[in-house]
């Protein structure tokens, strides 16, 4: 197994990480959760209506779909940390204007 960008306190740092470390280290984090709440990955398949070998392929490569990760999550009680997943971060008071005047254009199109 390939050796992960580990940061401070044994959490690996997104920002200086490939789109694998982090699949593979969200797919750690599954595991530990799953198993805090003494499931098996059979377990887990069941609740969440997926088969086990998408479970195994998550949490031992770090690979699945997105609906994937939001019904595990559901099931695990991590939802909330979606949360802020892609989340607009406004940096000024114009980019806020500029990102409302956008949407409002968006919706004048489609009610035409």
């Amino acid at each position: 197994m390939e050796q992960l960008n580990i940061s401070v306190g044994n959490k690996l740092d997104f920002n200086l990480s490939t789109p694998e470390e982090i699949g593979l280290e969200l797919g750690y984090r599954l595991r530990q959760q799953r198993m805090s709440k003494r499931w098996t990955q059979q377990e887990l398949a069941d609740r969440t209506g997926l088969d086990v070998g998408t479970i195994k392929n998550l949490e031992n490569k770090g690979q699945c779909a997105l609906l994937t990760l939001i019904r595990i999550a559901m099931a695990l009680d991590c939802v909330s940390d979606l949360t802020n997943l892609f989340q607009l971060k406004i940096s000024s008071i114009a980019a806020m204007e500029k990102v409302e005047h956008l949407r409002k254009a968006k919706i004048k199109k489609r009610v035409r």
